[in-house]
C-alpha cells in the first residue's frame, strides 16, 4: 500500500535499484511506487500472462498543462521488455494537467506474456 503525502519513500521499496537512471527536465519527482501481480505486492517474480499493475506516484513542483506518464520494463541487463504511456494507451486523445504541489497516482496494468527463463 502507498502511503499518503509527498514523502520520498521511493528508495525504501522493495527492489529499487540505487543505480537507475531517472529521465525528465525536472518539475517533478517519481516518490513512490508499486507492483501488483496476482494480488501479491512486490513478488519475487513475476509469472507469464499474470495480471500486473504498476503504480507510480508524482510529486509536483510545477504547473504543467500536459504529461505524459508511462513506465519501461526492463531486465536486469537493461533490455526493455514493455513499455507505455499515457499519450500510447489513449491514442492522443488524453491530455492531463497538473499544478505544483498535486500528488498523482498513475497506474498501468497489463497482462504480461512473458517467455519462461
Amino acid at each position: 500500500v502507498m502511503e499518503d503525502g509527498r514523502e520520498d519513500v521511493f528508495h525504501t521499496r522493495p527492489y529499487y535499484n540505487a543505480g537507475e537512471h531517472r529521465w525528465g527536465q525536472g518539475g517533478a519527482r517519481i516518490v513512490d511506487y508499486l507492483v501488483v501481480s496476482d494480488g501479491e505486492e512486490f513478488p519475487a517474480r513475476l509469472e507469464s500472462r499474470a495480471r500486473t499493475s504498476f503504480y507510480v506516484k508524482i510529486s509536483f513542483d510545477q504547473d504543467f498543462d500536459s504529461i505524459v506518464p508511462g513506465f519501461l520494463v526492463k531486465t536486469l541487463e537493461g533490455i526493455f521488455l514493455y513499455g507505455t504511456n499515457s499519450f500510447l494507451a489513449s491514442e492522443g486523445r488524453t491530455t492531463i494537467a497538473v499544478r505544483a504541489g498535486d500528488v498523482k497516482v498513475f497506474k498501468f496494468t497489463v497482462p504480461l506474456d512473458l517467455n519462461e527463463a
